[in-house]
């Protein structure tokens, strides 16, 4: 009896070890290999997908893929160059990516010519928890389309030259961060969806217009620059919204910052400079408060009806205008009359009467101005050096963009400290070593 259990205990244990190592090969994730032209196991992504399992990775190398392509599974699609390693319709009208799946990543691709139909796009998302990154995607209707879909992320991607580079319906939680729009007919148009996080991009020559909601709340748009196309900021029939330190800037045709039937949004913090119109507010936009705003070189600053709030209610504190002439009897900083909006009855009750620096702002806003640089000045005596480097990176000496009104002596050893500066700002163009600075420790002389 004794032998016989022990015979049955060895039997229940070589089968646990063998169906352990069965389970544990299954769950194993691999790395299935694409190459168009051969000596890879397979030439078609789409026939890599289907023979994957969830987990595994499809990695794609250089090459150009005419296929549209389905992924009902959670696999990591990765191509091994984002320039090189393209997908092309070759203007059919189709989908080229359709995404149905949860937990997919998508990187590394040129996805292209979807054609302009309504139905095309480059990559169709229908699921949740995704991850599109560092792809270019370009000539599509859609470049990137969101339907009832949530928790996204959309990010590093190079979008251009699509009707929509990114469209979202019914979509919420999406987070949409440091991606480069460019001749977009719209950068981004959301309806119906919220909870989205849209921050870090860098939005040029929009058609028609840069970011747009409709019927969409309590979304954010934050630290973006929108430059050169018709428009800015769009919201109708939205409310709840926060936009805040944002460069908009050069957009010659259309309104910066749009609220049609929108309330409750707040707004703050952002530059809007050389732009047709800087906001406007109509058809029962109310209750929006918007504060802290630099406004300049705009052909008209503002046009709002309905009753908006143009000033931070805690500290009575509101935007500055470049077109605004009262004065300031007591050097408070505030204007002593109230700044007057074009279209009813709205007013700043609390103009500025210097420009705010905020993330949103260049250097370009302080030109003529004295200003207190603080830093972290660093000199080395090998080889001598006269002038330092401040934090965040601007390089001072007698032919960039400040100059010194004092003088910095020679380091004898090497040296790196706290320090303020008082300089005038004489000259700043918009060329790289100036467009983008970011002047958070750099304040207005008092």
């Amino acid at each position: 009896m004794k032998v016989k259990l022990f015979s049955v205990l060895i039997a229940i244990f070589m089968f646990a070890i063998v169906f352990s190592g069965c389970f544990e090969e299954t769950e194993k994730s691999k790395t299935i290999y694409v190459d168009d032209s051969g000596g890879q196991d397979y030439t078609s992504i789409q026939d890599a997908i289907n023979a994957a399992n969830p987990s595994d990775t499809v990695y794609v190398y250089p090459g150009t893929y005419y296929e549209t392509i389905f992924i009902d599974k959670s696999i990591n699609l990765k191509g091994e160059n984002q320039a090189t390693t393209i997908i092309d319709d070759n203007n059919n009208g189709d989908v080229i990516i359709n995404v149905t799946a949860d937990h997919m990543r998508i990187s590394g691709f040129t996805i292209q010519n979807s054609g302009h139909d309504s139905d095309a796009a480059g990559i169709e998302v229908r699921s949740d928890y995704n991850y599109i990154t560092n792809n270019i995607i370009k000539k599509n209707w859609d470049g990137i389309a969101l339907y009832n879909s949530n928790n996204n992320t959309i990010s590093g991607n190079s979008i251009d030259i699509n009707d929509f580079g990114i469209s979202s319906e019914y979509s919420n939680y999406t987070n949409i961060s440091e991606n480069n729009f460019n001749g977009n007919v719209y950068a981004m148009w959301h309806s119906y969806s919220n909870n989205n996080d849209v921050y870090g991009n860098k939005i040029t020559y929009s058609n028609y217009g840069g970011i747009r909601f409709v019927y969409s709340c309590n979304n954010t748009i934050s630290e973006n620059s929108i430059n050169n196309g018709t428009g800015a900021i769009w919201y109708s029939y939205s409310n709840d919204n926060v936009i805040s330190n944002n460069a908009l800037i050069d957009n010659e045709i259309g309104t910066c910052i749009s609220f049609y039937n929108s309330s409750r949004n707040i707004i703050f913090s952002n530059t809007i400079r050389n732009n047709w119109k800087g906001f406007s507010l109509k058809d029962y936009s109310t209750g929006n408060i918007i504060y802290h705003n630099n406004i300049l070189k705009n052909n008209e600053s503002a046009n709002a009806t309905g009753n908006n709030i143009w000033h931070d209610v805690n500290i009575e504190e509101g935007n500055y205008w470049d077109d605004y002439n009262g004065t300031d009897a007591n050097d408070d900083g505030i204007g002593d009359a109230p700044y007057n909006i074009t279209g009813g009855d709205n007013q700043d009750l609390y103009p500025l009467i210097n420009p705010l620096i905020t993330s949103a702002s260049g250097i370009e806003d302080y030109v003529g101005q004295e200003v207190i640089v603080i830093g972290t000045l660093e000199c080395n005596p090998d080889p001598p050096t006269r002038f330092g480097k401040f934090v965040p990176g601007l390089i001072f000496n007698d032919g960039t963009e400040i100059g010194f009104t004092g003088e910095v002596p020679y380091c004898e050893e090497y040296q790196k400290k706290e320090i303020e500066l008082i300089c005038e700002v004489y000259q700043c163009e918009l060329v790289d070593s100036c467009e983008g600075i970011l002047l958070r420790d750099i304040k207005l002389k008092e």
